[in-house]
């Protein structure tokens, strides 16, 4: 039933401007045109001195209707002056009443430390209707100033039970018990110098108008922080709001959710991968447009290398990379966008929208300014000294008193940053464009709200500065049309704070949430405002109320303020429950939970300066049926910590577990299972990874094992060559069709010498054994930092080709000359156009059903540190340099036309030891670049490479044999895409992408990628990949992932997914939505007089539509895997499957019929069990 309960419905109109319309910007508005005036003088720092230095420096405001007559008002808190109210006259006029509203500040006195003003919240806690306010102070009692409906105000705090004396930052309101009164979270920072850490958070419960006790020893709130944003947000969508935290310097942030029984659990370390390091201000909103609420936290992480290298670049030494508790929460000094999958679980991506970087940031408040349909993002930087600053922080150390480090901090200009500006674009992207849209303002800029102050329908923006009035900018850049929704209650939340609001339009739905504190120590407009693009029209409106109520509204016009008043009549809702996804995770009710620990190694002691760490390889994975029981089984590498196990299947969905390979010197991986000798009995390669022992080791060695009679992995007696140093990949085939498989061993790095190129091998097989080819035919000797092998016919020459994926260099294509050699054929086809990436993971498949192999190869993704500024190119060196023994590696960064070093002073100083003499001041070091660092001689000298290509993408193939390149949609790009698989999971008869992401390998200074949780790409046959939510997937990967396997774990022919990961017990995803379609496993197997898997063989599978697609059959199927050598096939009776193509290693291609199998069977084919292609 839709209710139209609309209690006004008008057109946005406004009065004449006070000030010319500026069409495309916002305006500022001069203080004495709109008689907002308060001037924030900050007289007394020194009294506070502690204070300021730990952070609680800023202070706030409120945009809200405090009087009634539908233009929302201002309040400003003035550091140590107290709040200014201003009277919202229309025509961008405003009347200064503070005192008449009876909110000016007593005097202090004389010799009294004054008691400092920080937040504002406007908020009706009496629930009279009419807007009270609160106010938080630091070392002064807190005010509750509670309105008489005329903006005439009586401050009631010590009876209301609020006048809390303690580090008050900003007090959060909500309907934590759902009793229909407004409780608040009390957020505070430092109160006291000798409590350098902080103090402990409080929250309040209103027993009924407005009298509050205080909860805190029983909510399990813990700790003490040093806050600057909180938000309430019912994140979880479970009908309860929960709480996000901000916390400065190294207390990690808060997110309390809300159990429904008055407590509260902190599940931050939970369900965030990685959160900012010194958090800032914070907010809310539906950012990726799915409809779930995500947060967006501020540090202070500079927008330029420059002002990185003088301060920030120190913090990221800061040990955040506890070795000792793999699994612990990071925190990294950069914002946060963490995005809610909808599976308990956040993504975090804010290198990948361009957010990462802001300067030295208060505020963060988003809003739709430009009217598009899609939320903008507004900073506020700035702060009184650069107290980051390296040179200042040694010069502050040596003060023996704190007059003394006061006296040395005033000699310092005040650090004025600009205000920067962000605008939604698609694909999770965000443009900064605050000097085109008018909001490059530069100076100390700190708590700000919106609110519509014209009453034309946008948002308008209104900020608090250090020593300036308040900046008011009128709106005159929205372009589009908008919806304004005031909610009223008649129950005592009366302005309906906490409610979600649902606008369906014509391109689509937006959510949105009315909280009241929001930002930096400050309140907007208590309204809900959606920008509409131009020729949207509204369908309906949605309201979710606290109380659980839910209440649709149709009939709105664009351009209209529509006020929603709470039906009572109606039951609450029971909140929404999650649906299943496709898959759902069993590892440990399957019994392969496995863990494989990893020791870090001594590699960085060898070589400081490598950007990443080579030791974190494992664990390596392969699936065969290694008992020929015709059940999958399941084999992972040992590691330097924990044995290789082997898990065969008992047929009845549970595992016999033996461990081999106890106490393996170095990684042990990648795996291959094949009957290399072709005695029908398969044996496991082992081979070595990671970077623990040095060049040449023959630990390295590689290892022959084969299951024994007490169903154990054995030591095979034949005789390998050898490798002198850790493999990167491993690629198998018969590449010069002789009946015997043929090996390519890629290495992966040259122990204490990164990015030297590592060797290949290429082991031809034969009745004797394997044998070393010299120069690995045309391959060798070494073929850069590999990280991935494909083995597969590029060109449809009946030849196996081979494809390389190498880190900090070029994809390459090595033509098999007819089982001759190898010539580089990356050239003409076009892989040098890719560009330089740091390639992960290679999968094929014809995706567009063209009749030509495609490739998706995956990179490390956008959302990544590595010149993370738009404009900016990573850069590495290696080379000798003065002041170092041998050749050494230096990170740099091209931005704004020069090039500067990613590492700081300190780091390049303990390796280049005359640096720190000739730069004695660090500010010398930061503006010299890297051309003022090194000799220009020296860096000419070095080898140079430049990271082009950071997106994980798709190689088309097509006749003219070159390649051409496109990105795979964003979700894919948050993190490395570690391993990949083509197959076809959902039977619509279409190839998709599974992959698996993340990569804990980099050293603490840079953080490791572990923002993402693997993707389900699914595709439609024509060449387009769609993202499928992780909510609707059910895959939900956290965690160093390794090793990635398709399996059919419950035989029912639809594809389950195994998975390893580093330093975390192994995940098993079971697939949960299998349709009533006919489907079926298939495997091309080699003749009776060879065995095994026909590896390089391929399957078309065509259907009545015409649409086709063709996979191979490879033994590596995604980064340091092997799945079971099968494709997964259904056939929808709606569009079945028609002919089945085999076409074999050797060059024959024959036709196949599935209808008689039954359906979820496991079909084995040979050449001679299909008909011959005509």
């Amino acid at each position: 039933m839709r209710l139209q309960l609309l209690t006004a419905l008008l057109a946005f109109s406004a009065a004449a401007p006070a000030i010319a319309a500026d069409a495309g910007r916002f305006v500022l508005l001069p203080p004495e045109a709109t008689g907002v005036t308060a001037a924030n003088a900050y007289p007394d720092l020194h009294g506070r001195f502690e204070e300021i230095m730990r952070g609680a420096l800023g202070s706030g405001l409120a945009i809200a209707d405090l009087d009634g007559d539908g233009r929302p008002d201002l309040v400003v808190t003035g550091k140590s002056e107290g709040l200014r109210c201003f009277r919202n006259q229309g025509d961008w006029r405003f009347e200064d009443i503070t005192e008449a509203a009876g909110l000016a500040a007593p005097a202090r006195a004389a010799g009294a430390k004054p008691g400092w003003y920080q937040g504002v919240s406007a908020v009706d806690v009496d629930g009279d209707g009419d807007l009270d306010l609160h106010v938080c102070r630091i070392g002064a009692p807190n005010q509750l100033f509670i309105n008489d409906g005329r903006a005439r105000f009586t401050d009631e705090a010590a009876a209301r039970g609020v006048a809390v004396i303690d580090g008050s930052n900003m007090a959060a309101f909500a309907d934590y018990d759902r009793d229909g009164w407004l409780d608040f979270y009390l957020q505070t920072n430092i109160h006291r110098a000798d409590h350098r850490d902080g103090e402990p958070d409080r929250l309040f419960r209103n027993t009924g108008r407005g009298y509050f006790v205080e909860t805190t020893a029983t909510s399990g709130l813990h700790g003490v922080t040093q806050g600057h944003g909180v938000v309430w947000c019912d994140y979880d969508d479970d009908g309860w709001p929960d709480v996000y935290v901000a916390n400065d310097f190294e207390e990690p942030d808060r997110l309390y959710r809300n159990q429904g029984n008055g407590t509260f659990r902190d599940v931050i370390a939970e369900v965030m991968p990685s959160i900012a390091n010194s958090s800032m201000g914070l907010d809310t909103a539906d950012v990726d447009g799915d409809g779930r609420f995500d947060f967006f936290v501020a540090d202070m992480a500079a927008t330029t290398p420059e002002k990185d290298l003088r301060g920030m670049v120190k913090r990221r030494l800061g040990g955040v990379e506890p070795l000792d508790r793999p699994d612990a929460l990071r925190q990294y000094p950069a914002n946060s966008l963490l995005l809610n999958t909808g599976t308990g679980r956040f993504v975090e991506a804010a290198h990948h929208a361009g957010l990462a970087r802001t300067d030295w940031t208060w505020s963060v408040l988003f809003g739709d300014f430009d009217q598009d349909g899609r939320p903008d993002l507004h900073v506020t930087n700035g702060v009184f000294r650069e107290l980051h600053n390296i040179d200042l922080a040694a010069r502050s150390a040596e003060a023996v008193s704190v007059a003394e480090q006061l006296a040395i901090i005033r000699t310092c200009p005040v650090y004025r940053e600009p205000n920067l500006f962000y605008v939604s674009r698609p694909g999770l992207k965000f443009e900064e464009c605050a000097t085109a849209a008018g909001l490059a303002d530069d100076g100390v800029s700190f708590g700000a709200a919106t609110g519509d102050l014209d009453g034309d329908g946008d948002l308008d923006l209104v900020y608090v500065q250090f020593r300036k009035p308040p900046a008011v900018y009128r709106n005159d850049y929205a372009r589009g049309r908008s919806v304004i929704v005031d909610l009223r209650s008649p129950g005592p939340n009366r302005f309906g704070v906490g409610a979600k609001v649902t606008l369906t339009t014509s391109s689509g739905r937006q959510v949105r949430d009315l909280q009241q504190a929001r930002g930096y120590l400050s309140t907007s407009e208590p309204m809900v405002h959606f920008g509409l693009p131009p020729g949207d029209t509204v369908a309906e409106i949605e309201v979710r109320w606290p109380s659980g109520r839910i209440q649709r509204v149709a009939g709105v016009a664009a351009g209209s303020r529509v006020t929603v008043v709470e039906d009572e009549s109606l039951p609450p809702a029971a909140a929404p429950r999650p649906s299943p996804g496709w898959w759902r995770e069993v590892a440990a009710s399957a019994g392969l939970a496995t863990l494989a620990r990893e020791a870090p190694g001594p590699e960085l002691i060898r070589q400081p300066l490598a950007p990443a760490a080579f030791n974190r390889a494992g664990p390596a994975l392969a699936a065969a049926d290694l008992n020929g029981d015709g059940l999958e089984d399941f084999v992972t590498g040992a590691t330097t910590v924990d044995a290789g196990s082997v898990l065969l299947s008992n047929g009845r969905g549970g595992f016999t577990r033996s461990d081999f390979d106890a106490g393996a010197p170095v990684n042990r991986g990648p795996l291959l299972v094949a009957d290399f000798d072709r005695d029908g009995r398969p044996e496991v390669l082992v081979t070595s990874g990671g970077n623990p022992a040095p060049a040449g080791d023959t630990d390295y060695g590689a290892q022959l094992w084969q299951l024994g009679a007490a169903q154990r992995l054995e030591p095979k007696a034949a005789s390998l060559p050898p490798f002198p140093g850790p493999v990167g990949a491993v690629a198998v085939a018969d590449f010069d069709r002789d009946g015997w498989l043929d090996v390519v061993l890629g290495g992966r790095v040259v122990p204490g010498a990164f990015p030297a190129a590592a060797p290949v091998a290429l082991w031809r097989g034969s009745p004797a054994g394997f044998r070393d080819e010299p120069g690995a035919a045309g391959l060798g000797p070494a073929l850069g930092l590999v990280t991935a092998l494909l083995a597969s016919d590029v060109d449809g020459d009946g030849w196996t080709d081979l494809l390389v994926a190498r880190e900090w260099d070029t994809l390459q294509l090595w033509h098999n000359e007819s089982g001759r050699g190898f010539t580089n054929a990356s050239a003409v086809a076009g892989l040098g156009e890719v560009g330089v990436g740091l390639w992960h993971s290679l999968a094929a498949g014809d995706f567009n059903g063209d009749g030509f192999m495609d490739y998706a190869v995956g990179n490390v993704g956008t959302n990544t540190p590595l010149a993370a500024m738009p404009g900016e190119t990573a850069v590495l060196y290696t080379g000798s340099f003065s002041g170092a023994t041998g050749p050494q590696v230096i990170e740099a960064v091209q931005h704004g036309g020069r090039e500067w070093p990613r590492r700081g002073l300190a780091t390049l100083g303990s390796t280049f030891r005359h640096l720190p003499r000739r730069f004695p001041s660090n500010d010398r070091f930061a503006a010299a670049g890297l051309a003022g660092i090194f000799p220009a001689a020296e860096l000419a000298l070095a080898e140079r490479r430049e990271l082009r290509e950071k997106r994980s993408g798709l190689l088309w193939g097509g006749p003219d044999g070159r390649f051409r390149f496109s990105p795979l949609p964003w979700p894919a790009q948050l993190a490395p895409l570690q391993g990949m698989l083509a197959l076809d999971v959902d039977g619509d008869g279409a190839l998709d992408l599974v992959a698996a992401q993340n990569a804990f390998d980099a050293i603490p200074e840079h953080g490791r990628a572990d923002a993402g949780l693997g993707v389900v790409l699914r595709g439609d046959g024509r060449g387009g990949f769609t993202f499928v939510p992780w909510s609707e997937s059910g895959w939900s990967l956290p965690g160093d992932a390794r090793g990635l396997v398709a399996t059919d774990f419950d035989r029912n022919g639809w594809p389950d997914f195994y998975v390893t990961r580093n330093n975390r017990p192994s995940a098993l995803f079971l697939q949960q939505r299998a349709a009533a379609l006919p489907r079926w496993r298939i495997g091309l197997w080699a003749g009776p007089d060879a065995g095994g898997p026909a590896w390089g063989a391929r399957l078309t599978v065509v259907h009545r539509d015409g649409g086709r697609y063709t996979v191979e059959f490879q033994p590596v199927t995604a980064r340091n895997s092997q799945s079971a050598p099968f494709a997964f096939v259904a056939s929808d009776p709606r569009n079945p499957v028609v002919r089945l193509e085999a076409r074999w290693p050797d060059g024959r291609t024959t036709r196949h019929a599935v209808s008689p199998a039954p359906s979820g069977s496991t079909l084995r084919w040979r050449a001679t069990d299909g008909q011959p292609e005509p």
